[in-house]
């Protein structure tokens, strides 16, 4: 499902414009990444979002096999 379609969708069954069903949705996905940034974000029958910090590892260049830091990060 793409963001486009669920602007569609929720538009339609509203009667609101497509720019503003973009700028609640923009908000609401806004608002989900700024909390999730800093502890669990659970919504009922749709999903929980959450921040997670990777260890930094040692990959390698797949067209050399040369080892490469890859350092720690949050996604």
């Amino acid at each position: 499902m793409s963001i486009k379609r669920i602007v569609d969708t929720v538009s339609v069954s509203h009667g609101l414009t497509k720019v503003k069903t973009r700028r609640i949705l923009d908000q609401v996905l806004s608002l989900i990444i700024t909390d999730a940034k800093d502890r669990v974000v659970r919504l009922p029958h749709f999903g929980t979002f959450k921040t997670i910090e990777r260890q930094a590892r040692v990959c390698r260049n797949v067209h050399t096999g040369a080892p490469i830091q890859v350092p720690a990060k949050k996604i």
